[in-house]
């Protein structure tokens, strides 16, 4: 049964300037150390104000949305899950995280060249695998790592 169209519809007429953005959020970080900048890894919900505290110059990638974007691209998903479970882990752990560490493991960035290495972990422990996720990005990079615990959300 089709329901009836209630309200008139369009594509987003910016939808080619997101993605545009977006790819250039993503740039921003991989080149931020040829810039003089930092770059700090963590999930979607850390408290970025913190570490924009350091400056203007500062970039993260946050795992979630990265993993996303990457799984657009079916291929490049399926080598980095392929490679997370090869070094180990296994394929019933959360996709975003075997997304992450799989194209950090092949040293592969989604924009093109080597996986952009953070100078620091900045999490926020909201799930239960997120610390064990940057845990083990910082260990393999050999970076340092911070944590807060949340025990309840923004509201």
């Amino acid at each position: 049964m089709n329901a009836p169209n209630k309200y008139p519809t369009e594509s987003l007429k910016l939808w080619g300037k997101a993605k545009q953005l977006r790819e250039q959020y993503y740039q921003n970080y991989a080149r931020a150390k040829d810039n003089g900048g930092l770059r700090w890894s963590g999930s979607a919900w850390a408290l970025d104000a913190l570490p924009a505290g350091l400056g203007d110059d500062v970039y993260s990638l946050t795992g979630e949305p990265y993993a996303a974007a990457v799984a657009h691209d079916k291929k490049f998903a399926k080598e980095c899950m392929d490679a997370a479970e090869s070094v180990g882990f296994a394929r019933d752990l959360c996709s975003y995280m075997r997304i992450y560490w799989g194209g950090m493991h092949l040293d592969k960035y989604l924009y093109g060249g080597k996986f952009p290495k953070p100078d620091f972990i900045f999490q926020t422990q909201i799930c239960c695998s997120h610390s064990k996720w940057y845990q083990h990005v910082a260990k393999e990079e050999k970076v340092p790592q911070f944590y807060v615990d949340v025990g309840v959300g923004p509201y």
